[in-house]
C-alpha cells in the first residue's frame, strides 16, 4: 500500500472538477490516506474527499467539515473509512454508491445537514462502531444494501434514526437506537434486526411499562420487539450498550 499523510490542515479548500467537484480526489488503488488528525475544510459546497472506481482505498484520521458531502465513494471495492470525524457538511457526511465491501468503522459522524451515513446499492457493507448522531434528517439512509450494521450509536435525529429500503440481506445487531424522533422507517424488503442470539437497544422498549421484562436478568427483554411494521428484533436489550 502507498500511504499519503496530511501534515497540516486545509482550510477553505480550493476545488477541482473532474466529473464531480471536490477538494481531494484519490485516484490510485491500494492507497492509505491518513489525515494525521488534521482538518479538511470547505466552503459548504462540493465533496471533501472523493473516490470513484478504485480498489482498496483507506481514508483515516481526518476531520472533514463544511462541504456539501464530506466523503463520497462510488463504484469501488474494499474501501475502508475509519477513525474520521465528519461533521457540519451541508448534505451528507459519508456517502457510498454501487460499491462492494465498503467498511465504515469507528467514525464520529454528527450534525450534517441531511444524512449522517447514506449508502445505495452497496454489497457486503460493514458499518461498525460509529457514532452517528444529531444529523438533521436521518442518521442512516440505506437503500438496497447487503452486509452488517453493528455496534453503532444511532441517536438524536430530528427525523429518523435509520431509513431503510429493500435490504433483506442486511443484519443489524448491537446498535443503540435512542433519542430519535422516530427510530426506524422501513420500505420494501425488511432486514434482520438480530443475529439469532442478540439484537439491539431501543429506547422505546426498555422498561416494563413498555413491555420489556427481564425475569432471568440476562439483559435481554423476555419478549420480542417490533419497532416498525413488519420488523422484529427477537432479542432486544434492556439497556444501552447492554452487550458490552
Amino acid at each position: 500500500y502507498d500511504k499519503v499523510t496530511l501534515t497540516q490542515s486545509i482550510i477553505d479548500c480550493p476545488l477541482f472538477t473532474n466529473g464531480n467537484t471536490y477538494c481531494l480526489h484519490i485516484t490510485g488503488n491500494n492507497v492509505v490516506f491518513d489525515g494525521g488528525n488534521n482538518i479538511v475544510d470547505g466552503g459548504d459546497n462540493a465533496i471533501g474527499i472523493y473516490v470513484n472506481g478504485r480498489t482498496d482505498v483507506t481514508i483515516q484520521n481526518t476531520v472533514v467539515e463544511h462541504f456539501l458531502y464530506g466523503i463520497w465513494t462510488q463504484s469501488s471495492t474494499g474501501t475502508i473509512i475509519t477513525n474520521n470525524i465528519v461533521r457540519d457538511n451541508q448534505d451528507t457526511g459519508i456517502y457510498d454508491s454501487g460499491s462492494t465491501g465498503t467498511q465504515i468503522i469507528g467514525n464520529d459522524v454528527q450534525t450534517n445537514g441531511y444524512d449522517g451515513i447514506a449508502l445505495g446499492f452497496t454489497t457486503n457493507a460493514q458499518i461498525i462502531n460509529n457514532i452517528i448522531m444529531n444529523n438533521f434528517w436521518e442518521n442512516l439512509n440505506l437503500n438496497t444494501i447487503t452486509g452488517e450494521i453493528e455496534g453503532n450509536d444511532i441517536a438524536g435525529a430530528p427525523s429518523s434514526g435509520a431509513i431503510i429500503a429493500d435490504s433483506p440481506n442486511l443484519v443489524f445487531f448491537h446498535n443503540n437506537f435512542r433519542s430519535n424522533t422516530e427510530n426506524l422507517l422501513i420500505f420494501g424488503f425488511i432486514p434482520s434486526f438480530d443475529n439469532g442470539a442478540e439484537g439491539n437497544y431501543w429506547d422505546t422498549f426498555d422498561t416494563p411499562a413498555e413491555g420489556c421484562f427481564d425475569t432471568n436478568t440476562n439483559g435481554i427483554c423476555d419478549s420480542l420487539y417490533s419497532p416498525a411494521s413488519g420488523v422484529i428484533d427477537h432479542f432486544p436489550f434492556t439497556a444501552q450498550n447492554g452487550w458490552v
